[in-house]
């Protein structure tokens, strides 16, 4: 799947030029073609063939265009031609600039002169297509100034999650990224407490510790040696290397014992402190044009330790003594300090990058994407983020782009160091084509990335959207297409509480609200109580309509439900006497069940499998949960005083209706079990094993499903155990 999309940057990046420079000669026309072809070394992701087909096709089509009205002859034969039309209904530019670089952040009405797409228009279909909670981004780490260990890179920043949600019933990205995230090395840096690194003008000599000096001479920067002093004795625990310039400290034993402590981990590193001032002093003092970072962020990171990690430079002459500044918990900081539409704006730029390069043997990892999107958002006010996503996305995009036209992409931190140092030309000329690709055609990227995640509606929508671009162009005047985002918002809307996405789909109205209050026009912005109403009155399930007032009120202190919903003692949660999740507490449970615990599980039961052909977890999820617990309250009721019931027939019959009743919970759990199965997610599975395999006790028969359960979970070893008691 990913290959045919590079085989689509190649036709996008070549046929784009069809409405580039169409005011040019022949000549000049085709020597720009050939200009362009010539930086798009083909290689394993480009077929040669495939980029000598196109450019045939472009100078063929070429000749086409030279009469006076310019226009653009598409040859049906030949896939995905809708991408050589211009939104703008103008030619577009060839390449980017300074100026309309500039431009994408300071006028958020702008036509992008690269894409041909208003940036309005872009700003909304983000949004629409990928919605802020339908991505997981599960954020940095808790920092902790003297907690003794940290992981390592993207894992304690949280960055190395986000991912697009895959709503899809086949859950191919989900598998996808489960398999990805388990080839994943874990790893996590000890740091040790009796080393100190400084430079030698800086010595105590009466430290009880041991003090190394910082050596960067000789090694690439942000690498290093550690130097001991003269007539230092190393201790036990201290490996070290004599060389001809010094005595200095090698990597420490990771110990049996520490290994032991700590199993989730695969990769234990011993790891020094070192001052943030004392190597990246330039950063601080480096004056920035707008508020990112802020002040009190600098001075919170210049107090702060980097952590230097035994990790030789690839091109490194003394790799066993050579150690690595790493800035792992620095930039957990500063991935926390940033605001929501920032953290959004990452996300989005991330979620493109990682779906067209996941097939690479080599590519851009986090830390290049962090190092250019803060690099970035030093350029303009935080608060564009905000108002211009669209400008501020295509940006960094571009920032990184041209990042990597120059095969340098500068440290957040040591801006001497280059990021792209370890690729080679042909890896470089392939991000390159990738890269430019969503530049120049981010809509269908970002339509082509959703649609294999399952949101199906992406192409209804792009198309409805950038219907009257062109006028929007001419005029651009917002009002018009405004109210169209509306019924589109409302749309996607409908899609998603469809599959119970509901928190998300609260938010995304919210986000559009808050877009159209931004933008620009003469007439006042609809409240966001009306502009939420009226979502819900197009929403055929009633199910979604109370939910989502529910959620309104819960937040807003209103009363929208009462709208959509009375309330009556056959509710749910009027029927328990537990709190009912909000998302089912509604539910009407029938009159002739209402006082049976046994009775309101067999009804939630039959709810949550009805949920379930529809994909809605939201609600299949709790009314299992729920069903489970009220067999459980029930269990507990009838057990009260068995004991002291001197019948043996009698109680011989109570336990047998107990057993039958406990019997009950072998077809919950399995409902769980298929719940967990058709997300591809641990959860809510792996919260039920211990209740689990107390059933399987009193009944054996359940061997093979729990088997089967700890199988999913990746437990081997717990589903051998039971796969031998099967019979």
């Amino acid at each position: 799947m990913y290959v045919a999309f590079t085989d689509l940057s190649g036709e996008a990046l070549l046929g784009r030029l069809l409405v580039c420079s169409t005011d040019e000669t022949l000549e000049a026309r085709e020597k720009i073609l050939k200009e362009k072809l010539s930086t798009m070394h083909p290689g394993k992701y480009i077929p040669q063939s495939e980029l000598e087909n196109i450019a045939g096709f472009v100078s063929h089509h070429f000749m086409k265009q030279q009469s006076a009205t310019h226009q653009i002859v598409v040859d049906d034969h030949l896939p995905h031609s809708e991408l050589f039309n211009t939104c703008s209904g103008q030619d577009l530019q060839l390449d980017e600039t300074e100026d309309s670089m500039q431009c994408l952040i300071e006028d958020p009405l702008l036509t992008d002169p690269i894409s041909g797409i208003p940036l309005p228009h872009l700003t909304i279909l983000i949004t629409l297509l990928m919605p802020t909670m339908m991505i997981t981004n599960p954020g940095a780490l808790p920092y902790g100034y003297n907690l003794p260990f940290h992981l390592l890179g993207s894992l304690q920043d949280g960055s190395k999650e986000i991912t697009l949600n895959d709503i899809s019933k086949s859950q191919k990205m989900t598998a996808f990224y489960n398999k990805h995230t388990l080839k994943s090395r874990k790893e996590i840096v000890i740091l040790k407490h009796d080393v100190r690194v400084t430079d030698s003008s800086l010595i105590d000599h009466d430290s009880s510790s041991t003090i190394l000096c910082f050596d960067d001479s000789n090694t690439s920067p942000g690498y290093c040696r550690l130097k001991y002093l003269d007539g230092q004795v190393p201790k036990s625990d201290q490996n070290t290397l004599q060389t001809e310039h010094g005595l200095f400290l090698r990597a420490f034993d990771v110990s049996t014992a520490l290994l032991e402590n700590i199993p989730d981990v695969e990769i234990q590193n011993i790891g020094i402190r070192l001052n943030f001032c004392f190597v990246c002093n330039e950063w601080y003092t480096r004056r920035t044009r707008f508020d990112f970072p802020s002040w009190d962020l600098k001075l919170t990171i210049f107090a702060m330790y980097c952590t230097l990690i035994p990790k030789a430079h690839h091109q490194s002459q003394s790799p066993a003594i050579e150690w690595k500044i790493d800035f792992s918990r620095i930039n957990s900081l500063i991935m926390d300090s940033l605001t929501r539409p920032q953290r959004y704006g990452f996300a989005i730029f991330k979620v493109l990058l990682e779906n067209l390069t996941f097939h690479l043997e080599k590519r851009l990892k986090s830390k290049h994407l962090k190092a250019v999107f803060f690099l970035a958002c030093e350029e303009f006010p935080t608060c564009f983020w905000k108002s211009n996503l669209g400008g501020c996305l295509l940006f960094v995009i571009s920032k990184l782009l041209i990042c990597l036209k120059k095969r340098f992409l500068p440290h957040y931190f040591i801006p001497q160091r280059n990021l792209l140092d370890s690729f080679s030309t042909n890896d470089l000329d392939t991000l390159c084509v990738i890269v430019e690709s969503i530049r120049v055609i981010p809509v269908h990227v970002t339509q082509f990335i959703v649609e294999k995640h399952g949101y199906s509606y992406g192409p209804n929508l792009v198309r409805s959207v950038l219907t009257n671009t062109k006028l929007f162009t001419n005029s651009r005047e917002l009002n018009s297409s405004v109210d169209h985002w509306i019924s589109k918002t409302y749309g996607t809307a409908r899609y998603l509480t469809r599959f119970g996405y509901y928190f998300p789909t609260s938010e995304l109205l919210e986000k559009v609200h808050d877009l159209t209050k931004l933008s620009p026009g003469n007439r006042a912005p609809e409240s966001f109580y009306d502009f939420f109403n009226g979502a819900l009155q197009l929403m055929k399930q009633r199910s979604s309509r109370v939910i989502l007032a529910k959620l309104y009120d819960e937040k807003f202190g209103t009363a929208m439900v009462n709208k959509y919903f009375t309330d009556s003692e056959q509710s749910l949660g009027k029927c328990l006497s537990w709190d009912v999740d909000l998302l089912i507490s509604w539910l009407d449970v029938p009159a002739g069940k209402s006082g049976d615990l046994i009775s309101i599980a067999e009804f939630l039961y039959d709810q949550s499998l009805r949920e379930k052909e529809k994909r809605n977890l939201s609600l299949s999820t709790p009314t299992i949960e729920t069903a489970i617990k009220c067999i459980k309250y029930a269990l507990q009721e009838d057990s009260i005083g068995v004991e002291n019931i001197n019948d043996t027939e009698l109680k011989d019959e109570i336990l047998a209706q107990k057993r039958e009743l406990k019997a009950m919970l072998k077809k919950y759990y399995i409902q769980v079990y298929h719940l967990s199965k058709l997300i591809l997610c641990f959860s809510p599975l792996i919260n039920h094993m211990p209740d689990i395999e107390d059933l399987c006790k009193d009944f054996p028969e359940m061997s093979l499903w729990v088997c089967v359960m700890f199988r999913f979970l990746g437990q081997r070893e717990k589903s051998q155990v039971y796969a031998r008691k099967v019979k």
